[in-house]
């Protein structure tokens, strides 16, 4: 690209309309841009920047401040730049947002920011963002890479030359575009403090399965079991130790098993002579009431006899039976207390067996809980790597809209061909008429000019006089004159004639033309659709090409669909995941308190079950000191009673009946009582408190083995659960160790931390590549300036390896052999090596921006601080640049060059404010 004309309008400090006819200057060598400072000599080259890409040169600089402080209101801003890029001639004009006066009325209005391009062919692009993407397009360079190409900037390059390893690197970032590098170090050492977050978790998961190892008292492998709570013993030891103590306890379960029986075989036993000893206990009842009954019996059989006799006899058995009625009746509150004490074993028992069925049913909602506990974890396993495929999918789906919004401007194009096509037809059958109707016109005319001619003689005849000389051959006789014809054309006829001829030409001309500027536009256009076409469907024909981007676009859609479907459900896996994360805490919880209520249905069912057997005791004593099952029998017998004393009252006329019942029933009474006495003597004494005292400790030292048992049980499914969780837990802690310790070593090495190793960083290594081959280029002419006695050379070791490295800059000294830091360069030497690191610096991102070349770079001052011999080698380098056909501008004030150099841009400040600029050659 070479500049060949540049106006500038109300612009930075050009307050009127400035023209500089750049073409001048020539095609290469070196021309000076020379003025005061700050009067705009680099502004010239913003507005060569910002005409091409609608901003400004430099970071400082803003396109919104390139209005003219010093123009008039009337006076609008913009900036047209001619160019020249491959042997032809492009036009830019742009202009930036700022205020104007409203064209009615008063007061100001916003000027929106406007652009065009003007193509060889006069095809013109006017839309700001079109405008962009074609520059970009045409000169094969963003403005990034166009300004650290074509301008090398006064200072920034001895930043450059002088910035340690970081800020080179921040540098280099920018120039080379190695963000990419950068993502990827942050990418993998992201990933490997991820995997170590994740290893760590599932360490402490472990360690969590280990705290639930369950030791019981005094038991011998306890020291074993704290090292393995510890974390002191290896997985593998800890397993076998797990195993080791589920074996004895099940032994031990087992013992406890066949202890319970025996308890169990033996409480039966007591049962059974208990229950014989309350037989007995009946019987010795049955036998007093009996004698009782005897001793009744027999005073009223002689009290009938006597009453037989005599009346009033009978009045004290009457009396007898008052009394016995009362003392009946002071026994009633006994029985109170008997019906209170069996309620309270009715009581017992059904806590007791609302007990056992609560354990029993937290049993089995424990066991389904520890189920879905297990279930939701292989759950929460399966759904692992949900974030990393959405990622992936998330990629994959910005690489399908990517093509599908490419393919979208392919058919684009190809529609835009088709119109192109459309339109050269018409214009083709347009020229086509106007070319015949021109030729007919050129005929037309050529015929009447003919004619005009061949009647020449006729009007030259007409002004022939006898005596004058002909004017055609002399003579003053005229004696056959030439004779117009009646049809012969006017000089009026023969002028409309040849107008309308070359009108109908003009027009077949333009008409050519258009039909030219479409056919340019439509090769343009098919060349450029057909490359894009290559690229994004290979081996596809243009012909074909609509109905292959048609399905090429259907499958990408489909794609499309596919992928966001896919992602829908990774985001429901998500989610599920984050519930589970929620849902697991509390169902632990939920299981915790399970095993609780447990612990206590099993206490309560022991402490209910030996308060039964106290009551039942208490109740079968209490039931031995009274005459009768219950208070309703006693109250009976009160009845009983009440009734005899009123029969004994009315017996006086049934005495003999009477008589004959007591006789009858003494004598049952008799039989009675020995045939009860002879049983009695058959079976042997029977102690029942110390049976009872038997029964109560068998009950206690069952209950005491039940609760040990409990505790064993809930010991041997905590440490059975213990081993089966480390056993899996060990397998994904390997998994994760494994993928940590590459992908560790992996980060390591791309973030230049390897132990032992050179800290360079992958960027930084693609950096010194770069690096490498801009020293390369600059060497070439920083040997030049410097008389042959520098060359940069890249620091290959770090000081002490404890930061980072790779991008250091040393100075070979072929002088006397040594090699040092830049830092040591004197003033000019920098600016020496600077402009040299710029020049070398500004080929290397041509030649990587694929082979683009300008053919115009401008130089920002930095000569001031040169001596005389350093100055010309400076210029000797610079004008060994301009000779490979380049143009150099130099912006600078110092004195020498002016002299130095023929061709110049002088900007000069007005007096009334604002600047101007000139060419000298």
């Amino acid at each position: 690209m070479r500049p060949v004309k540049l106006v500038m309008s109300a612009f930075g400090p050009y307050a009127s309309r400035t023209v500089l006819d750049l073409g001048c200057l020539g095609t290469s060598g070196l021309y000076l841009i020379t003025g005061d400072t700050g009067a705009g000599k680099t502004t010239i080259f913003d507005a060569i920047t910002f005409a091409l890409y609608g901003e400004a040169s430099g970071a400082t600089r803003e396109a919104g401040m390139f209005r003219s402080k010093y123009a008039d209101d009337s006076v609008p801003t913009e900036v047209e730049l001619t160019f020249e890029y491959a042997g032809k001639i492009y036009r830019v004009r742009r202009n930036p947002e700022y205020l104007r006066p409203k064209s009615r009325g008063e007061g100001m209005t916003t000027e929106k920011a406007g652009a065009e391009l003007e193509y060889p062919n006069g095809r013109l692009v006017t839309k700001l963002t079109d405008v962009n993407r074609a520059v970009v397009e045409l000169l094969g360079v963003d403005r990034s890479q166009f300004t650290q190409i074509a301008m090398i900037a006064q200072g920034d390059f001895l930043k450059l030359l002088l910035a340690p390893t970081e800020e080179r690197k921040k540098i280099f970032q920018k120039i080379f575009r190695t963000e990419r590098f950068q993502a990827l170090q942050e990418k993998l050492k992201s990933e490997a403090s991820d995997l170590k977050s994740k290893y760590e978790n599932e360490e402490r998961a472990m360690q969590l399965y280990r705290n639930s190892i369950v030791c019981a008292d005094g038991c011998a492998l306890s020291e074993q079991v704290r090292q393995a709570k510890a974390g002191e013993l290896p997985d593998a030891e800890t397993k076998a130790l797990l195993e080791r103590m589920l074996e004895e306890d099940g032994k031990q379960l087992e013992q406890y098993a066949q202890e319970e029986k025996k308890l169990e075989q033996q409480l039966e036993q007591i049962g059974a002579v208990l229950a014989k000893a309350e037989q007995q206990e009946k019987m010795r009842a049955a036998l007093r009431s009996a004698e009782d009954e005897l001793k009744t019996a027999q005073p009223a059989l002689e009290d009938v006899r006597v009453r037989r006799e005599r009346e009033q006899a009978r009045l004290p058995k009457a009396d007898e039976a008052a009394k016995e009625a009362a003392a009946l009746e002071t026994l009633l509150p006994e029985y109170d207390e008997l019906e209170l004490r069996k309620k309270a074993l009715a009581e017992a028992q059904r806590v007791e067996k609302q007990s056992r069925a609560e354990k029993k049913s937290c049993a089995q909602r424990l066991v389904m809980l520890t189920e879905e506990i297990t279930s939701l974890r292989e759950e929460q396993k399966s759904l692992a790597g949900a974030a990393e495929e959405r990622t992936r999918l998330l990629n994959r789906r910005s690489e399908s809209e990517r093509r599908k919004k490419d393919l979208e401007g392919l058919a684009a194009r190809f529609r835009e061909l088709r119109t192109l096509r459309g339109q050269l037809d018409e214009a083709q059958r347009f020229y086509i008429g106007l070319a015949a109707d021109a030729a007919k016109k050129r005929a037309e005319y050529d015929a009447v000019h003919r004619a005009y001619l061949d009647e020449q003689a006729g009007i030259l005849a007409q002004a022939l006089a006898p005596g004058k000389p002909c004017p055609v051959c002399g003579s003053t006789e005229h004696p056959a004159p030439a004779r117009n014809s009646c049809s012969a054309p006017s000089r009026e006829m023969l002028e409309t004639s040849k107008q309308a001829a070359e009108k109908a030409e003009k027009d077949a001309s333009q008409a050519s033309a258009q039909a030219g500027r479409i056919l340019g536009a439509l090769e343009e256009k098919r060349s450029f659709a057909e490359q894009s076409l290559e690229l994004l469907l290979p081996g596809t024909q243009p012909d074909a090409a609509d109905d292959a981007v048609e399905k090429s676009l259907l499958a990408a859609r489909k794609e499309l669909e596919t992928i966001s479907a896919e992602l829908s459900e990774r985001e429901k896996r998500i989610r599920r995941s984050e519930e589970l994360e929620m849902i697991l805490p509390k169902k632990q919880e939920e299981e915790k308190k399970l095993s609780d209520k447990i612990a206590r249905a099993e206490k309560a069912i022991a402490v209910k079950t030996a308060q039964a057997e106290e009551l039942r005791t208490a109740i079968a004593a209490q039931t031995g000191k009274l005459k009768f099952a219950g208070k309703a029998d006693a109250l009976k017998r009160i009845a009983e009673l009440t009734e005899q004393r009123r029969e004994i009252q009315n017996a006086i006329e049934q005495m003999q009946k009477e008589f004959d019942s007591c006789t009858a029933r003494v004598t049952a009474l008799n039989a009675r009582i020995e045939e009860t006495s002879a049983l009695l003597k058959q079976e042997p004494a029977l102690n029942v408190q110390v049976k009872q005292k038997e029964q109560q400790e068998c009950a206690l030292h069952k209950a005491q083995l039940l609760r040990d048992k409990q505790d064993l049980m809930m010991r041997l499914l905590s440490n059975k659960t213990a081993l089966e969780n480390i056993e899996k837990q060990e397998t994904a802690l390997e998994k994760i160790r494994e993928k940590w310790s590459w992908v560790r070593t992996l980060s390591n090495t791309a973030n230049g931390n390897l132990a032992g190793k050179e800290r360079v960083m992958l960027e930084t290594y693609v950096q010194m590549t770069y690096f490498d081959r801009v020293i390369a280029r600059a060497n070439t002419r920083f040997f030049i300036m410097s008389g042959g006695q520098y060359e940069l050379e890249r620091r290959r070791e770090s000081a002490g390896g404890r930061s980072q490295s790779g991008l250091e800059l040393n100075v070979v000294d072929h002088y006397n052999g040594t090699t040092r830091s830049v830092r040591t360069l004197s003033g000019g030497e920098s600016f020496q090596a600077s402009l040299s690191l710029a020049l070398g610096l500004s080929d290397e991102i041509q030649s990587s921006a694929g082979g683009v070349r300008l053919d115009t770079m401008f130089v920002d001052e930095g000569f001031g601080s040169l001596d005389e011999e350093s100055l010309q080698q400076a210029l000797n380098a610079l004008i060994g640049l301009a000779q490979s056909n380049r143009l150099v501008g130099i912006i600078s004030h110092v004195a020498e060059l002016k002299e130095r150099i023929d061709r110049q841009i002088v900007v000069t400040k007005d007096a009334s404010g604002g600047s101007r600029a000139e060419i000298v050659t």
